[in-house]
């Protein structure tokens, strides 16, 4: 099932994952187009999100577009700031609290095949990847600089890359266990492209670690950003 795809695939790091609840709701309009799931997700958030800033919350959700998988919150390093220069004044502590979370497209839970349902994203991987985010972890492509390599997700151990890597269920794809597309970067290890690791696009059949520094800086973020946080109104 889900909870135990995280957990085999979180083993080898500091966290497992305690289930505390499952809640269930039925709200037409958290759902839908893209466009429309973005804005409607911090209404839907401030409305079911429970615990403290280290507590996790999944958002499993239905009826948005098929090629959505998921979005998740990185750990933010703001607490009794209120405003932000240029911006109006905001209640910013409580809005980055109630906007933390995980969402993931239910069609990624473990299960047989269904209508609609990805054959290549069914092992409960997507989830995993999107937890990551939430640890801290960025793609290893960071900001899609499809031109130069000069940019990568500031982890030493993970080689650079030019983009996400898609396949091997895509036909047009041809899957390379070698690929290397950013081959000789001085930004990080050099090596071949990190098809196998949880924070790239592969199917979910390819997926299967984490680095020694990512688990270090999931971490090491862990205990800077998410324990003992505090958010009060100012």
């Amino acid at each position: 099932d889900q909870w135990k795809a995280l957990n085999d695939a979180y083993r080898n790091t500091p966290f497992q994952f305690n289930l505390e609840r499952i809640v269930t709701y039925a709200n037409a309009s958290w759902g839908g187009k893209l466009d429309d799931w973005f804005e409607t997700m911090g209404e839907m958030k401030a409305a079911l999100r429970q615990g403290r800033y280290q507590d996790l919350n999944l958002y499993f959700v239905t009826g948005v577009e098929d090629y959505v998988m998921g979005r998740c919150t990185f750990p933010t390093a703001l607490e009794n700031q209120t405003t932000i220069p240029g911006e109006a004044p905001v209640d910013y502590p409580l809005r980055w609290f109630f906007d933390d979370g995980c969402l993931v497209n239910n069609l990624t839970i473990p299960g047989p095949p269904g209508p609609g349902k990805w054959p290549q994203f069914r092992q409960g991987k997507t989830a995993v990847h999107e937890v990551g985010h939430w640890l801290g972890l960025h793609h290893p492509w960071d900001a899609n600089d499809h031109v130069y390599c000069m940019w990568d997700d500031g982890i030493p151990d993970t080689p650079q890359q030019w983009g996400p890597t898609r396949g091997p269920h895509e036909a047009h794809v041809p899957w390379d266990e070698a690929k290397d597309t950013c081959y000789g970067s001085l930004s990080s290890v050099d090596g071949p492209d990190n098809i196998h690791n949880y924070m790239d696009y592969s199917d979910d059949a390819e997926l299967w670690l984490f680095t020694p520094n990512q688990t270090e800086e999931m971490y090491k973020t862990w205990m800077t950003l998410r324990t003992h946080r505090k958010f009060v109104k100012a």
